[in-house]
């Protein structure tokens, strides 16, 4: 079992308690948003302290934070098992366990999290909820390694290579008339992914790693031009 498959089961354990679910927001696994509340949850294939450290850090943008593991069908009632429950109690975290796989898998609360008190790094709790606000459906597999992330700023340049493609050679601004990102101008200049070439001062074209990636994301670069032209 990989980290990646636990997600779909986790996540329809939080969607179904109301929260809006997205995965791999600044490095969280999972984050959950239900109004004004936040939930965040690290998945690992075994419980042990690199989690559980991982997830108290986590406290630092919310309160309410769980540490998901799959069922051990071994040792989950063991003295270690119960030593590092006790660790987890005393943090204020959750604990979740996956027993299944695919559609089938059931989500069980061992137990959940109090609030840690923790004082709250008020810059990067805001910069979760942004992008979490930002990102465009659910891209990512929470627990996923190897693979390029879908973030927002992605999403904004496939935005401005779509608007590209389809009418050529521009400049930031007439990009932003038409709904692409204010900061239109520095991901152009900045070209992080080479799918931009300069034509000319302030005028930019794609790049044929450009049109390489608008074909690839042809389906999500139509859904955020006709969300964005509005």
């Amino acid at each position: 079992m990989r980290e990646e498959e636990l997600y779909p089961a986790v996540k329809r354990f939080f969607e179904g308690a109301g929260y809006e679910v997205k995965s791999e927001i600044n490095g969280c696994d999972l984050v959950g948003v239900r109004g004004e509340e936040c939930v965040i949850c690290e998945m690992k294939l075994r419980l042990n302290l690199d989690v559980i450290v991982q997830a108290a850090l986590r406290q630092k943008l919310a309160p309410c934070v769980y540490v998901c593991v799959p069922q051990q069908k071994r040792g989950q009632n063991g003295p270690r098992w119960q030593d590092l429950c006790y660790l987890l109690k005393r943090l204020c975290l959750g604990l979740l366990t996956v027993r299944g796989s695919g559609e089938s898998a059931v989500v069980h609360e061992v137990f959940g999290p109090a609030d840690p008190n923790e004082p709250k790094d008020r810059r990067r709790q805001k910069k979760l909820t942004e992008e979490f606000l930002l990102r465009h459906g659910d891209p990512n597999c929470g627990g996923q390694t190897g693979r390029i992330l879908m973030t927002a700023y992605r999403e904004n340049a496939l935005h401005i290579a779509g608007l590209l493609r389809k009418g050529g050679a521009a400049s930031p601004k007439q990009l932003v008339s038409q709904g692409a990102c204010k900061n239109a101008a520095s991901v152009l200049y900045q070209n992080y992914y080479g799918w931009f070439r300069r034509v000319s001062r302030g005028v930019y074209a794609l790049s044929a790693l450009g049109e390489k990636a608008a074909e690839a994301h042809q389906d999500l670069i139509e859904i955020l031009i006709k969300e964005r032209s509005l």
